[in-house]
């Protein structure tokens, strides 16, 4: 039988360094500053045809923070889907993807 997780799938739509769409919380923390310039920009204002614009920030971003952008899964114009895909916790079912929902956001 397959094992299954449930993910969350981050809308292009997220503000880049407020919204709280990593695990590890909003970019903004994962940063020395948040320039003033970049404090409006949404993850498609730097993410162009699938590629990232990192040369368009004024805001230093990390190595490893960039790695965790680069490998998030992008839903156009939705502020968050929930979609299944192949992990190694377990078996999917009803009452894991209830409790997986119910959990408090990370803050």
């Amino acid at each position: 039988m397959a094992r299954l997780t449930l993910t969350s799938v981050v809308s292009n739509l997220f503000s880049l360094f407020c919204d709280s769409f990593l695990d590890e919380g909003p970019i903004s923390g994962m940063v020395n500053y948040v320039h003033i310039s970049n404090s409006d920009l949404h993850i498609n204002d730097i993410l162009v045809n699938g590629v990232w614009q990192w040369n368009h920030l004024y805001t230093a971003i990390p190595a490893n923070v960039k790695a965790l952008l680069m490998n998030i899964a992008l839903h156009a114009n939705t502020r968050e889907i929930y979609m299944l895909r192949p992990g190694s916790d377990g078996i999917y079912t009803t009452p894991s993807a209830y409790r997986w929902i119910s959990q408090e956001p990370n803050v």
